[in-house]
């Protein structure tokens, strides 16, 4: 990569307690495409990871306990600037890329910049669980729209967010948005620096011809309100709290679309009512919903306590 454009590109990959059978299967396809893999490690049992530590193009940073999402890639974005590459790389510890995944975002993003200068591209999604495409959001009011590569026939599709995995970031743009809000811990860390980038006139595009298999949620539900909808779910109560607190939280931010909230609001209501329904673990996931708001109210961020 680093022969294209003068591009050199870290991939970033946060880790806690990984299937290691799955890292080799994404480094197998990964390693060939990027010159450097991070990995930011939290907590982790690092004798399992011995093995990986072998490969090439390798660096590890061993976090002695879980310090969340948010603080874990803020590592690998200093890391990064610091050692001088033009691009950052997000990637999820169970997401596998394509063979030509990299290059095609890379392609995408130098013939977008000629239009815009600011520009973060991502992959088309394959879901592991329901083997579909995922779509790709933009703000409509007073709802979203949502765009398949499949059906629309461009090479590069608009979206005002796009998942943290996948996500390929020039590594100066930083300096304008700043890094990411380490405070969330978890969940929606991609959708609020998405937001904020997105209010300093950084545009966003999912780009068809790279694709990568990756894994929304441990459970999903398939509904009919008005329309075929899959709830997404995860199965740990903890992550009902950081998911609701984090929600409310950017609904109050002056950055965040007023077309989103009007949306999320509604499917955040209707995730609770099937969880509640269909999910184990009722009577859990209903508390941390209600620690959840509190702690929103009350003003508490980072991690669960």
């Amino acid at each position: 990569m680093s022969q294209h454009n003068n591009t050199s590109i870290c991939c970033i990959m946060v880790t806690f307690y990984p299937d290691m059978d799955t890292i080799e299967t994404i480094f197998e396809s990964l390693l060939p495409q990027v010159d450097q893999v991070l990995i930011v490690d939290n907590g982790s049992d690092r004798s399992a990871m011995i093995p990986i530590l072998a490969k090439n193009k390798i660096h590890v940073i061993w976090n002695p306990k879980n310090l969340g999402i948010g603080e874990a890639l803020n590592q690998g974005i200093s890391y990064a600037e610091k050692n001088g590459f033009s691009h950052v790389l997000f990637l999820d510890q169970d997401s596998i890329p394509s063979r030509n995944m990299v290059l095609n975002l890379v392609c995408a993003s130098e013939r977008l910049k000629q239009k815009q200068p600011d520009v973060v591209v991502g992959p088309k999604i394959m879901d592991m669980q329901t083997g579909r495409e995922t779509h790709f959001v933009t703000f409509k009011f007073p709802f979203v729209r949502r765009s398949h590569c499949s059906d629309s026939g461009k090479t590069a599709i608009h979206a005002d967010f796009l998942i943290t995995s996948g996500m390929l970031i020039p590594v100066s743009l930083f300096r304008k948005t700043g890094k990411m809000d380490k405070r969330l811990f978890i969940d929606n860390v991609d959708l609020e620096w998405c937001f904020r980038a997105r209010k300093k006139g950084v545009l966003f595009y999912g780009v068809c011809d790279a694709s990568l298999a990756h894994s929304l949620s441990d459970q999903t539900i398939q509904v009919w309100i008005g329309r075929n909808m899959t709830i997404h779910w995860h199965r740990s109560p903890v992550r009902i709290y950081y998911i609701t607190r984090n929600r409310l939280w950017l609904y109050s931010r002056p950055y965040t679309p007023v077309e989103w909230i009007i949306h999320d609001c509604l499917r955040m209501v209707i995730k609770q009512l099937f969880v509640i329904i269909f999910f184990q673990n009722r009577a859990d996931n209903i508390r941390m919903f209600a620690k959840g708001i509190r702690d929103r109210f009350t003003g508490y961020l980072g991690e669960y306590h």
